[in-house]
């Protein structure tokens, strides 16, 4: 490594917690808003909220580890301030046998338990099978034969033989799918997803559909749409992959580190 580099944001579901646990204390509740505009007033003062928190955090770690580098989530709102007050310098970064359907919702509560049981409907009697995923915990009855739920599978096992994924548009389970060249469907609760699932569809390797158009017959539909949609989702994973994903990004932060010196 040319230099010590820091990260801040969400911490990983399992392993040790580096972070203060406060953070993680405050949840999501955009779910109970009653209109847009409500729920993202709810999301932001979430990331607010959080953001107290992760000041003394992130800066306990700059203390620690004497980092040259600090990559910082873009939720992170409270950590990205004191990067930016770290240095002025640091650069801005945006952003089973058969074929299978993975399902997946948040990993924050957001009770988008829905699209799990209207996916499990839209899909009985279909070719595929179905795994959903609900890492937030839900309870599922009148599970299909053809269909399997489970809190947490990892998906890098799942992807490789999925014809299909329908997420709620989280930004790391939708880039995964896209990343292993399947094709999504994006069923938008909240947060950014409404534009992840814009930007899945705008590439042409996946199809967006409102909340409030989920239906069984509708996601059935879309599903179908999807994928006829794999060949331009496997040239966007290869466009992915030509970015060299973390190792790329890693190495033009080394560059940076370097030319800084």
């Amino acid at each position: 490594m040319a230099g010590r580099a820091v990260g801040a944001g969400p911490a990983p579901p399992a392993g040790p917690a580096r972070h203060d646990p406060a953070i993680e204390e405050v949840r999501h509740d955009d779910y109970l808003g009653r209109t847009s505009v409500a729920s993202l007033r709810r999301s932001t003062r979430v990331f607010v909220e959080r953001g107290r928190f992760e000041l003394d955090d992130l800066r306990s770690a700059i203390t620690a580890e004497a980092p040259d580098v600090l990559v910082v989530d873009t939720n992170a709102w409270g950590a990205a301030a004191v990067a930016d007050a770290w240095d002025p310098r640091a650069a801005p970064f945006d952003v089973p046998p058969g074929p299978v359907a993975l399902v997946t919702t948040s990993s924050e509560f957001q009770d988008d338990g829905v699209l799990v049981r209207t996916a499990l409907h839209a899909l009985d009697g279909t070719d595929l099978t179905v795994l959903a995923t609900m890492p937030a915990g839900a309870s599922v009855t009148d599970v299909p034969r053809n269909a399997r739920v489970d809190e947490f599978v990892p998906h890098s096992q799942v992807l490789p033989h999925a014809a299909v994924a329908v997420t709620h548009g989280g930004m790391g389970a939708t880039q995964r799918a896209l990343a292993a060249g399947v094709p999504v469907v994006v069923v938008p609760f909240g947060r950014d997803q409404a534009e992840v699932g814009r930007r899945a569809e705008r590439a042409g390797a996946g199809v967006l559909l409102p909340r409030r158009r989920l239906t069984a017959p509708r996601l059935r539909a879309a599903v179908r749409q999807a994928r006829t949609l794999q060949p331009a989702a496997q040239r966007l994973a290869r466009a992915m992959a030509e970015e060299a994903g973390a190792a790329g990004a890693a190495d033009r932060l080394e560059a940076l580190v370097r030319d800084w010196r």
